[in-house]
C-alpha cells in the first residue's frame, strides 16, 4: 500500500486470506497488516480498526512480535482518529514495547512515528509539545535508508518547527531527498 495502490493491495490481501482459509492454515498477520493500512489510507476507518484487531490476534497467535509492533502502530493511528485516545494510548505503549522486546532499532522507530503521527496529524490540532517530548526521549539517529527515515524526518520536523526549535526545516528537506530516493 505504500505504493498508492491500494484496491491492488486490498485485493491482494484478501486473496491471501481466502488461500488460508482454503488450505486451512493460519491467516497472515502481513495480509492483515496490509489490509488495515490500505483501508487507513482510504479512509474506511472502522473496517480497518476491525482488520488491525484480526492482524494482532493472527500475530499474537503466531507468534510473530514485529507484526505485532505494525499492527499496533496502525491501530494506535485509527484509535485515535476514531476519537478513542485511551485506547491509542495502550496500543501505542504495546508497539514501543513490543518493539523494545525485539531490539530493532527500525521497529522502535515505527513506534515512535507512528505515536508522532497520533499528536501531529489524527487530531484537530496537533500536539507539538507531546510530540517534541516524545523525540527527546527516544534516539532514532540510527538511519535505515528507507521510507521510514523520511517519515522520522517529517515527523520530526514539522516538531520542531511547531516547537519554535532549529533544525526543522533540514528535517524536512532531508524527508524530501529520502522520499524522492525511495521512490
Amino acid at each position: 500500500s505504500q505504493t498508492g495502490r491500494y484496491d491492488a493491495a486490498i485485493a491482494l490481501a484478501e486473496r491471501s486470506h481466502a488461500l488460508a482459509e482454503a488450505a486451512g492454515v493460519p491467516t497472515s498477520p502481513v495480509a492483515w497488516n496490509s489490509l488495515t493500512q490500505a483501508k487507513l489510507y482510504t479512509g474506511r476507518f472502522e473496517e480497518a480498526l476491525l482488520d488491525g484487531d484480526r492482524g494482532l490476534e493472527q500475530s499474537e497467535l503466531l507468534g510473530r512480535a514485529s507484526q505485532a509492533v505494525t499492527a499496533n502502530c496502525i491501530r494506535m493511528v485509527l484509535l485515535d482518529i476514531l476519537g478513542q485516545g485511551e485506547r491509542s494510548k495502550e496500543a501505542a505503549a504495546a508497539a514501543l514495547r513490543g518493539a523494545q522486546q525485539t531490539g530493532h532499532p527500525i521497529l522502535v522507530c515505527a513506534a515512535v512515528i507512528s505515536r508522532a503521527g497520533t499528536y501531529l496529524t489524527a487530531r484537530a490540532e496537533p500536539d507539538f509539545e507531546a510530540c517534541d517530548e516524545l523525540f527527546t526521549v527516544h534516539d532514532l539517529s540510527l538511519d535505515s535508508g528507507g521510507l521510514n527515515d523520511a517519515w522520522r524526518d517529517v515527523m520530526w520536523g514539522a516538531t520542531l518547527l511547531g516547537v519554535g526549535k532549529p533544525g526543522g526545516v533540514g528535517r524536512l528537506a532531508r524527508a524530501a531527498r529520502g522520499a524522492d530516493r525511495s521512490n
